[in-house]
């Protein structure tokens, strides 16, 4: 059982924390359990104050391994793979049901059978397969009735032919694509989960995954944590086989005790390069003395815009200290800095606490969202301040009258949004029945 502790809820009087960092046996950690803990805290404590929370299991987007039985002290391959619709507590999920069909699966590393890889498989988001073993074939197999089956998450602990050296993840080949310049790297959808059609074909392959090696880092190096930079400094990384694309998200890191916050600062898309000079990154003078913290997080991608890697020990170790008086500020913030209007901030810092703030809102408002809590998520987003949600707010909103059946409403939010920051996609899902 790992032990979150939540210290700070949404409020702008309760505090300002919403993603928490933990550590996993070998696991990789994203925002996208950050998020759904939050929705846990609000829907317990009604938006108050709880010091302390403890989820046996993961979701999303991390595994605790110590959780289940048949974990062992032997085992060298913790990885998660999201698909989507995972139910929150799925160690505890039973078995499917068994029949003639059969769900067929195949791992692959460097285009060839990954042998031996242990896994349990979540289906139809109330049954979680255990136990599975990869033959000669790379091919796992799952006994079911013949049907319509969701593949909701792929969980491994062991690879009999892992590799001495390096660090590796996986990938379905259905993960968020780039597009042009824009990336969503934590798209929600409810509707996420592979389909398969089981039948009692003997040959056909339902799911592949492959493991790929991670990217690995210059600077900073992922095995150190805070290290002093300045904004002269330069982020690099190891160019990667078959990438054209890089995305780099900085993400602010502060730390409180055991607890940990990650909070998305920027993210840039390098093309063709290894490089993000810190000194191209908006930034400003810092009003403190006090240094900044920040994490880096590198995904590679190919000319298709399709997910190759990403750099390894994410939310753990590879992180900078800015201690030369600036901070680093997002996209299209910078101007917030200087601007004048009633409860304008009036440093940088403030600036930016305020945009963190306006993030963590969204972030939990859809969360909110997706799990039909409207009432909540209007709530929620009538919170935000419209000057520093550069149209998320209005997206929102939008997505939650689309929801509702209100379409005009829905439309006059996607204009405002739209007018607010020209960039803004409405994606076909936050439309609803509203087309």
């Amino acid at each position: 059982m790992m032990v979150w502790e939540i210290l700070e809820t949404l409020l702008p009087e309760k505090g300002n924390a919403h993603q928490v960092g933990i550590l996993t046996w070998g696991g990789y950690i994203t925002r996208g359990f950050m998020l759904l803990a939050t929705l846990l805290v609000m829907l317990f404590v009604d938006l108050q104050v709880f010091p302390l929370i403890a989820i046996p299991d993961h979701d999303p987007y991390v595994y605790h391994h110590t959780s289940d039985t048949y974990w062992s002290p032997s085992d060298n391959f913790f990885q998660y793979l999201y698909v989507g619709d995972v139910p929150l507590r799925s160690e505890e999920l039973p078995a499917p049901p068994t029949g003639d069909g059969v769900l067929r699966g195949r791992i692959t590393h460097n285009d060839l059978p990954a042998r031996g890889v242990t896994l349990s498989v979540i289906l139809n988001s109330e049954y979680k397969a255990r136990n599975l073993v990869t033959d000669t074939d790379g091919i796992f197999t799952i006994n079911l009735p013949p049907g319509t089956w969701a593949i909701n998450a792929v969980e491994t602990r062991n690879w009999e032919e892992k590799p001495a050296t390096g660090s590796f993840s996986l990938y379905h080949g259905d993960e968020e694509k780039i597009v042009g310049n824009h990336y969503h790297r934590f798209p929600f959808s409810r509707s996420s989960a592979h389909k398969a059609t089981v039948t009692t074909e003997p040959d056909e392959i339902h799911f592949a995954i492959t493991i790929n090696e991670d990217i690995s880092m210059v600077w900073p190096p992922t095995d150190e944590r805070r290290v002093p930079a300045t904004i002269d400094d330069a982020i690099r990384w190891e160019r990667y086989p078959g990438a054209e694309k890089y995305f780099v998200e900085i993400q602010h890191v502060e730390r409180r005790g055991s607890s940990t916050t990650y909070t998305p600062i920027t993210s840039h898309i390098v093309e063709n390069d290894n490089v993000l000079p810190l000194s191209s990154i908006d930034h400003a003078p810092a009003k403190t003395a006090d240094a900044t913290e920040y994490d880096v997080q590198v995904l590679a991608f190919d000319g298709e815009g399709t997910l190759l890697a990403q750099n390894p020990d994410v939310y753990m170790d590879g992180s900078f200290l800015l201690s030369d008086g600036n901070v680093l500020v997002g996209h299209n913030h910078h101007y917030l800095i200087d601007m004048e209007w009633p409860g304008a901030p009036n440093t940088a810092e403030e600036a930016i606490e305020a945009l963190l703030t306006t993030d963590r809102r969204a972030d939990a408002a859809l969360v909110l969202i997706e799990e039909g809590l409207l009432t909540e998520a209007e709530a929620l987003l009538n919170l935000m301040d419209s000057a520093f949600a550069m149209g998320r707010k209005e997206l929102l909103l939008g997505y939650v009258f689309a929801l509702r059946d209100e379409c005009t409403e829905a439309d006059a939010m996607f204009e405002k949004a739209r007018a607010l920051d020209p960039e803004i996609r409405v994606p076909d899902a936050y439309r609803g029945r509203c087309d």
